[in-house]
């Protein structure tokens, strides 16, 4: 381990790096960081609003698989609700305040992924608030706030190393921005976000008219269209926003670094006679030294470097490409890089075509990275350690009490058997505007529960216009299917008493196969360790 410390603080040196946040005597045993994005029991969108009810044992755990910190997604919306005046939800912050104190007695280090995008707090826009940070004061200086109190209640415990944005949680302008190439609203959102005058002191009007292959007014300017040259123009200008969002934040945020995007960007126009189409690509290399921060960070997946959809990978040949992909980016970045977000596999819907390793392939490849991040990172951090349903349910296990929640007749939540509960008494209903939420997999709906009924009794679960009866008796669990709908409310009726937790209503689960749903051992656990263990 002194081996490790002595080694990194070289690089430190050799890079004119200081206040190297890992390496103070907060974090000088960790040798290499070695993280595990902590949900407990749900899933990161409604981790915060979720029971967690054993924590510490989840937290033991983890610890004895080998790693020695924790990663949270800290939502913006979830933490400040609100962009105007200074409020904040106090649940969240004692929850962040559990989690620094649960962690620190076993032994974990504690790192954010800070401004996450998702959560279920209420129905507003909240992708607007990302947009108008951009070009309105009010909701800049709302992030500024949100960031230094996230910052000033975690630095204060000791176990706190460190955090990082990631540029895919600002990544949605992008989509918006290809909805306004043309029109009065276009000009002056491409006004008011900056872009006109990034594009103007960058490039002369000849230049911008041959990028955009048009006669253009550089007093009209509006996003260009991605099947143009001049889209490299505006992935150059929001490259530069997201570097100055970061620098600026590191100034409430002391060494908060970003998650860079690896992969390129495509843009040009189409060119049949081309074997590629006549497609160009853009690399985000000018975001990699990531600012003040000490150190870059990125997000790797086993697939990453392999064009061929479909393709089988082979362990040693992924490990290869790995290796020169996070040679390439600390190079670019000029300081060490840290890996946050590991994917060995993936199972998302919409993505069954990509180049994966095969199940027989994945421990050889995960016991293959070992040596590869100690070689090439300060550490990682694996992001599906305990497979997770998309559950869209706010408060799903009503550590909250009602929260969320309508309801009639007789209905409250009480402790039983250390966890909180719903006691819905006969005739009592529960329902909750599930809006237009968003599931991972557009298959058809799946709905799970714990029941518990003293005396039989027949419950009525209504989702939109879909519903059906399921008799309950003694303690169980109930898991049934309804076709999916666009939008939804969620409706659960009883005739008896009884009690009710862990509600989902969801499409699909997330597996990587380190641990199951149910906390079960996963087929790559003992390759998980064995790559922890080879970072001692």
């Amino acid at each position: 381990m002194k081996k490790l410390l002595c080694s990194a603080l070289l690089i430190c040196a050799s890079l004119g790096l200081s206040g190297y946040t890992y390496l103070t005597d907060k974090a000088v045993e960790l040798g290499k960081i070695k993280a595990a994005t902590y949900y407990s029991d749900e899933w990161v969108i409604n981790f915060w609003n979720s029971e967690s009810e054993d924590m510490d044992e989840e937290l033991k755990a983890i610890k004895e698989d080998g790693f020695n910190t924790i990663i949270v997604c800290v939502p913006w919306r979830e933490f400040q609700p609100v962009t105007v005046g200074d409020i904040y939800n106090d649940y969240a912050f004692k929850k962040l305040d559990r989690v620094m104190l649960s962690a620190e007695a076993n032994g974990l280090s504690v790192m954010l992924r800070l401004g996450y995008t998702w959560d279920y707090y209420d129905e507003s826009d909240i992708l607007k608030r990302y947009e108008e940070l951009l070009y309105k004061s009010t909701t800049r200086t709302a992030w500024f706030s949100y960031a230094k109190k996230i910052y000033e209640t975690v630095s204060a415990y000791p176990n706190y190393i460190g955090a990082f944005l990631t540029w895919e949680d600002f990544w949605n302008f992008i989509n918006v921005a290809e909805n306004f190439t043309e029109g009065y609203t276009a000009e002056s959102l491409a006004k008011s976000t900056g872009y006109s005058d990034y594009a103007c002191e960058n490039y002369s009007r000849e230049e911008l008219e041959k990028l955009y292959g048009e006669k253009i007014d550089p007093e009209r300017l509006t996003f260009p269209k991605k099947d143009t040259d001049a889209y490299k123009v505006f992935l150059e200008f929001y490259d530069d926003w997201l570097n100055r969002l970061l620098r600026e934040t590191q100034e409430v945020f002391p060494d908060l670094s970003m998650e860079v995007r690896l992969d390129m960007d495509t843009y040009g126009f189409e060119d049949d006679e081309a074997a590629d189409g006549g497609k160009k690509g853009f690399t985000h290399e000018i975001t990699y030294p990531c600012g003040s921060a000490s150190y870059s960070s990125n997000m790797l997946s086993a697939n990453m470097g392999f064009g061929t959809a479909g393709e089988l990978l082979e362990a040693e040949a992924t490990a290869g490409m790995s290796e020169q992909i996070l040679k390439k980016h600390a190079a670019g970045a000029g300081k060490p890089v840290f890996c946050d977000q590991f994917l060995f596999t993936d199972n998302t819907p919409g993505f069954e075509d990509n180049a994966r390793l095969p199940e027989e392939e994945i421990d050889g490849y995960l016991r293959l990275m070992g040596p590869v991040f100690d070689r090439n990172t300060i550490g990682y951090g694996i992001w599906t350690y305990r497979d997770y349903a998309d559950n869209i349910v706010y408060n799903s296990q009503f550590g909250l009490g009602l929260e969320g929640w309508k309801h009639y007749g007789g209905v409250r939540v009480e402790n039983a058997e250390g966890s909180k509960m719903c006691r819905m008494d006969a005739g009592a209903t529960i329902t909750q505007e599930l809006g237009s939420r968003n599931y991972i997999s557009s298959e058809n709906t799946k709905i799970s529960m714990r029941v518990k009924a003293e005396t039989p009794a027949n419950i009525r679960i209504k989702l939109g216009s879909s519903e059906t009866t399921v008799p309950v008796s003694g303690d169980m669990e109930i898991d049934i299917g309804l076709p999916k709908q666009e939008k939804y409310t969620l409706s659960i009726h009883t005739d008896r008493d009884i009690l009710i937790d862990d509600i989902k209503v969801y499409s699909h689960i997330t597996r990587a196969g380190v641990y199951n749903e149910d906390g079960s051992e996963g087929a790559h656990l003992q390759a998980i360790r064995d790559l922890n263990s080879s970072l001692d």
